[in-house]
């Protein structure tokens, strides 16, 4: 399969961009029945795709369900479907950069080390290899309808995923998006 390679898009990004980013405490769209409440959910990478955005740009289009085995409260949205999109250029390097952090990898994973198949989607992400089934926390929060979305929806937060393998105790609680004194369990 062939190397992906991200275009220039507004500005090139270089991995130590991505890497270098700064990351924030701070914290998608699914119109559906059963819009789920703001908060903190263990989710399961489905897929990642190399697409461009509606200008052109490189893009990550990320699907995730959530894992409703995590929290009991969260069985009955076992499956809910969460949609992101990460344009890879200069003005948005701390999303991605956080994105990447949740899921283990880094920007020389992405730069350097994406293999797509003929659909684009990644395949392989460096050294973390095929995305699909990792784990990641992130914190959604409702956005408020629109006349272009009438309809009730979901998104991440800024800086919303949060690495499974750092936060995950024992107990299984959530992280906190407002704590910022002790890791937030």
């Amino acid at each position: 399969m062939p190397k992906a390679t991200w275009g220039a898009g507004d500005k090139a990004l270089t991995a130590a961009d991505i890497d270098g980013a700064e990351r924030s405490e701070a914290r998608i769209r699914y119109s559906g029945p059963n819009i789920i409440p703001s908060g903190t959910y263990r989710w399961v990478v489905q897929y990642l795709k190399k697409t461009e955005s509606s200008k052109g740009n490189p893009m990550i289009e990320a699907m995730l369900t959530l894992d409703g085995t995590w929290k009991r409260n969260h069985a009955e949205y076992e499956g809910f479907p969460m949609w992101d999109r990460i344009t890879v250029i200069e003005s948005t390097k701390e999303k991605l950069a956080n994105f990447l952090d949740g899921i283990g990898a880094t920007g020389k994973d992405l730069l350097q080390g994406t293999i797509v198949d003929e659909d684009g989607r990644i395949t392989k992400l460096g050294s973390v290899g095929d995305p699909a089934g990792i784990m990641v926390f992130c914190t959604i929060e409702k956005e408020k309808p629109t006349k272009e979305y009438p309809e009730p929806r979901m998104r991440p937060g800024f800086n919303a995923y949060i690495p499974v393998n750092e936060v995950e105790d024992e107990t299984g609680t959530a992280p906190d998006a407002g704590s910022q004194e002790e890791p937030p369990f």
